[in-house]
């Protein structure tokens, strides 16, 4: 007589574990992460362009009504006009008019896009620091040659 015994073994259900379930939540984090930062350099990217769009709309009207230098100029927009008040050259200025400044040519313009008009027109002192030259100073060379000597002690 021989009697069977079944023996049944407790399935452990799939994803029960610990780390299965920080495993998900990792996967999960990651993912928004991903996301989080693809939208940003999107945004970023969209806003550099868009300035970069604003900068050439902004040359290609000045050069329809004054005949400007050849070079491509700095874009620079006014945001706070009283910051400037003590400059001769804003003295006209507003708050979003553009300045363009040709460093080669020395010359800025201050254009109000609002109007499609010139306000003001002058000169540009380009300042640049100079590259300081290294000074070498050299140390003569020892002229012979140098041997230790050895007293004997007595």
């Amino acid at each position: 007589m021989s009697k069977e015994i079944e023996v049944k073994v407790a399935d452990k259900k799939p994803g029960s574990s610990l780390v299965t379930r920080y495993k998900w939540l990792f996967v999960c984090l990651g993912v928004g992460l991903l996301v989080a930062t693809s939208f940003i350099a999107g945004k970023i990217y969209t806003d550099v362009s868009m300035k970069r769009d604003d900068a050439k709309q902004t040359i290609q009207e000045v050069k329809k009504i004054i005949l400007a230098p050849t070079e491509t100029p700095t874009v620079a927009t006014v945001t706070d006009v009283t910051k400037l008040s003590g400059q001769a050259f804003f003295k006209d200025a507003l708050d979003g008019d553009k300045v363009l400044v040709y460093a080669k040519a020395k010359v800025a313009i201050l254009y109000r896009p609002s109007k499609h008009m010139i306000i003001n027109v002058g000169p540009v002192a380009v300042t640049t620091t100079p590259t300081p030259t290294p000074i070498v100073v050299q140390t003569p060379q020892p002229t012979g040659s140098i041997s230790p000597t050895v007293t004997p002690k007595r």
